[in-house]
């Protein structure tokens, strides 16, 4: 489903007023910062602001469940 909601076959200025509601899907920031400069356009800030709160919100989750279960993780060196 995510698939159809995010802008892939389709451009965000389609759904006219509602276009800022695009923005709600993590997916469509992600395409945008990967697209725009190579259409030639100039990326807005609200993407990349997106883009760096997923890393952060991912990179937090992962050193949290790490911690959590790092007794029985197995790591090879």
């Amino acid at each position: 489903l995510l698939f159809f909601m995010t802008p892939i076959l389709w451009k965000p200025a389609l759904l006219g007023p509602f276009m800022p509601l695009v923005y709600l899907n993590p997916f469509a920031s992600l395409l945008t910062v990967v697209r725009d400069p190579l259409l030639g356009v100039e990326i807005s800030p609200l993407p990349w602001l997106v883009c760096l709160a997923l890393a952060v919100i991912g990179w937090s989750l992962a050193l949290l469940v790490a911690a959590r279960l790092r007794r029985s993780l197995v790591l090879w060196a």
